[in-house]
């Protein structure tokens, strides 16, 4: 009968190295032995790009006294503009936020998270639409031991479409399309939690507000040209009503007359076109240049109007250069 093969002792077990190199320091600032290092960056933060985003963990959570293998802090990507790459950023998760609160002993629980009406938002088109059915808003209240007496804070109401963390085409990440519910739910225990421990928790936003770690991380997941987004929703869709707003502004049309071509300016004195009805011949293509210089050119419409806009800045303050 065969038997399993027993190594023999010159068979040395081989351990692979851990995706991060280890560094001894870290035992002696953090505690952290070459065994705990490769649970870190294998287990913990699988997708943590350096030594240094580590480090920021450890510094981080042993200032706030928080264990580090019970993630109450994430390493998020942020796209830095300058040096054109992905840079880890370090935020609290709402574990961080729950156990701040409850390290008062003045905590004394919530309320079940109170939801909005059902709506469904859709981005993009064709192959690349994605529609997300999410409630409208979310709120919920938490209370607080003062004076022995249980007092009720309710948070704000946080809206879906103002907090889901987006893509850098402007889209829903994937943890906000699956989870539309959970992930709202968290960001508004987090503003009822900060709203009832102010001295503890102050502002601080978790990992899962995107538009608040935008804010206070940097630029916008990848910093690039967003996707039309149909019904303008989201942060990008805001955006784009601003830019559609400025090219869109409304001229009141005025029937053609003769023109005569402006005199040349010294460039002090910028003519309102759009106030003073300028007309063009319909064949004409003209350039023209804003009071902050932005040169843009146009063909004449039909009815021989001028929009007398800055398609880059929206002054309305422009002159013909032909």
């Amino acid at each position: 009968m065969a038997t399993a093969a027993t190594p023999t002792p010159t068979q040395a077990l081989t351990i692979k190295p851990p995706r991060l190199p280890y560094a001894p320091e870290v035992k002696d600032r953090y505690g952290i032995d070459e065994e705990a290092w490769r649970a870190l960056v294998e287990a913990i933060f699988p997708t943590a790009q350096s030594v240094g985003s580590i480090i920021l963990v450890l510094a981080y959570c042993k200032s706030r006294n928080l264990d580090v293998f019970k993630k109450c802090v994430h390493i998020v990507p942020i796209w830095d503009k300058d040096r054109r790459c992905y840079v880890d950023t370090i935020w609290p998760g709402i574990g961080e936020l729950r156990t701040t609160a409850f390290r008062t002993r003045q905590y004394a629980g919530r309320d079940a998270t109170v939801f909005g009406e059902d709506v469904t938002s859709n981005w993009g088109s064709g192959r690349d639409a994605l529609s997300v059915t999410h409630p409208e808003w979310a709120q919920v209240t938490v209370y607080r031991m003062i004076d022995g007496q249980r007092v009720a804070f309710a948070g704000p109401p946080v809206f879906w479409l103002e907090t889901f963390a987006a893509t850098k085409d402007g889209f829903p990440n994937s943890m906000w399309v699956k989870r539309p519910r959970g992930q709202l739910d968290k960001c508004a225990e987090a503003a009822a939690l900060r709203a009832a421990f102010p001295e503890e928790l102050g502002d601080m936003p978790t990992s899962d507000e995107g538009p608040m770690i935008y804010q206070n991380g940097g630029e916008s997941l990848g910093a690039g040209p967003t996707r039309a987004v149909p019904g303008s929703l989201g942060i990008a869709g805001c955006k784009d009503r601003m830019h559609k707003a400025v090219q869109s502004a409304p001229v009141e049309a005025i029937p053609p007359e003769p023109v005569a071509k402006p005199p040349e300016t010294s460039g002090e004195e910028m003519p309102d076109l759009l106030a003073e009805g300028t007309t063009v011949q319909p064949s004409q293509t003209m350039l023209w240049q804003c009071e902050r210089s932005h040169t843009f050119a146009t063909p004449a419409p039909q009815d021989g109007t001028v929009l007398g806009v800055c398609p880059t800045c929206g002054s309305a303050r422009i002159r013909r250069l032909n």
